[in-house]
């Protein structure tokens, strides 16, 4: 599921440069699995201090198990792009006289000839998160 690529988000989106969009992309996950975070962090708190234990709040288990239910849907959907948009960060082809260019954004430069700049760190360290680590 291409996020970005909804009629109405690319739009907006069309004038971001590639560094932009791949944060967006890339630390979309995190962001929502935080929000998601927020009522079991609630139903801890409350239950260590009113229920003395933080297992002992009566909303404990399922609020846990929705948390567990929608963070593995969220990743089940947005994995095989995130794990795409990672990846063509490192798929570049040569135009002759400019140079080899980014393929998914002739405007920015290999990342992989640049091996200290942010697009190839944050595409490695992501790559490591996303295609290898999940």
């Amino acid at each position: 599921f291409d996020f970005m690529a909804q009629p109405g988000l690319n739009c907006l989106a069309g004038n971001y440069n590639y560094k932009e969009r791949i944060i967006v992309y890339l630390m979309s996950l995190p962001t929502v699995l935080f929000v998601f975070t927020l009522p079991t962090l609630y139903v801890v708190l409350v239950g260590t201090l009113k229920y003395k234990g933080w297992k002992q709040h009566p909303r404990f288990n399922p609020v846990i198990h929705q948390f567990l239910w929608m963070t593995l849907f969220v990743i089940f959907i947005v994995y095989p792009t995130l794990s795409v948009v990672t990846l063509r960060s490192f798929n570049c082809q040569d135009i002759g006289e400019f140079g080899r260019k980014l393929t998914v954004d002739f405007r920015e430069d290999c990342p992989k000839d640049h091996k200290t700049g942010f697009i190839f760190i944050w595409s490695l360290l992501f790559t490591a998160l996303y295609p290898a680590g999940i």
